[in-house]
């Protein structure tokens, strides 16, 4: 009966926040106040902060309903605000129409959907287009739905860590997190680029992970190492912090011992799996030598001590190249470097 009810409850949230971005994207009522948002970083903070009293003072299971809403509200009325504003940037026509990377991952998704491949650039990182691809055909095929859809989930991801955070160390934390993630996200919004699924797994990944270290469960921060690690895949980012993670996790859970390696191999397997699983998406729909080869970039601008463009001014040239051939000449340079200079990764790290 308890289980049926709870069925019942979350059902009936979802449903309601479903209706209220809807609403909000339907009437465009908000498109103003979203075309605000997205660029001013004063209002928000301010009124989240007396959302965040507010909250402090209600029913407990009041707090996540609210949080939820509040999120679906600024992203839909962000969303909303962008396609009335018809902004041009480096990622989006006339607030709508994908340009650049936006484009590429539209083009690649789309590739996926209809005939079952990917680009060689969206091979890049197979996690992205294969989640924008779902969506396309859980939307009938329409860009508008799909690039909402994708924005309703990540405001409803946005949530999970805050709920993690305020339940350990109190509102104020949270409140935070909460301002960051939003202020953070913004930009994205109106965008088909890979950050949507990487921020919206390193959510999910962040909650599992501070899940299972307050509530001691090895399982729970495994999964979150899993999710985690299918974040950074969809969208490469800081990979150093999986193995300190999995060692980490050794130093947690070693009870009476120095060093819990049972934790480290569970850790580890979970970290692996899910490079497995973007692995298996690259060699069945992808090309496999595409794998990460924008990492390439940052790579050879670690171990050379500066940012991830250092490659284009030593070599001009790699911009002429194939673009499998240009990461792999890429990665030549970088081994070179780390073999004449082997604590270079270390000191650009």
């Amino acid at each position: 009966m308890i289980k049926n009810t709870k069925i019942l409850r979350f059902t009936a949230i979802g449903l309601g926040l479903v209706a209220l971005y809807c609403l909000v994207l339907a009437s465009g009522l908000l498109a103003d106040i979203g075309g605000f948002l997205r660029f001013d970083s004063v209002l928000w903070p301010v009124v989240s902060a007396g959302l965040f009293f507010l909250l402090s003072r209600a029913p407990r299971w009041a707090t996540t309903p609210a949080l939820l809403a509040v999120s679906v509200l600024f992203c839909g009325s962000v969303l909303s605000g962008v396609w009335a504003s018809g902004l041009s940037d480096h990622s989006m026509l006339a607030g709508f129409f994908p340009h650049s990377d936006s484009a590429s991952y539209v083009d690649g998704s789309l590739q996926l959907r209809l005939h079952g491949e990917l680009t060689s650039i969206t091979s890049r990182r197979p996690i992205a287009p294969c989640a924008w691809a779902v969506l396309q055909s859980l939307t009938g095929g329409s860009l508008r739905g799909m690039l909402a859809a994708m924005v309703f989930l990540c405001a409803c991801a946005l949530v999970m860590p805050v709920r993690e955070l305020v339940r350990s160390h109190g509102y104020v934390f949270g409140f935070v997190m909460f301002v960051g993630l939003q202020l953070f996200y913004r930009r994205f919004i109106g965008t088909a680029l890979s950050e949507h699924v990487g921020l919206l797994l390193g959510c999910v990944a962040f909650a599992s992970l501070w899940r299972g270290v307050h509530a001691r469960q090895l399982l729970v921060f495994g999964t979150g190492l899993f999710v985690l690690a299918l974040g950074l895949n969809a969208r490469a980012g800081a990979f150093f912090v999986i193995p300190a993670l999995i060692l980490w996790s050794g130093w947690a859970w070693r009870d009476a011992l120095r060093f819990s390696w049972r934790a480290a191999a569970i850790a580890a397997a979970c970290a692996g799996l899910g490079f497995a699983l973007n692995s298996t998406l690259l060699n069945v729909a992808g090309t496999p030598g595409a794998a990460m080869g924008n990492f390439s970039y940052t790579l050879y601008g670690l171990v050379h001590g500066g940012d991830w463009t250092q490659v284009i001014d030593h070599y001009p040239e790699v911009r002429q190249l194939p673009e499998l051939e240009r990461y792999e000449f890429i990665y030549e340079k970088a081994v070179v470097q780390i073999k004449a200079h082997p604590f270079s990764l270390v000191s650009g790290a």
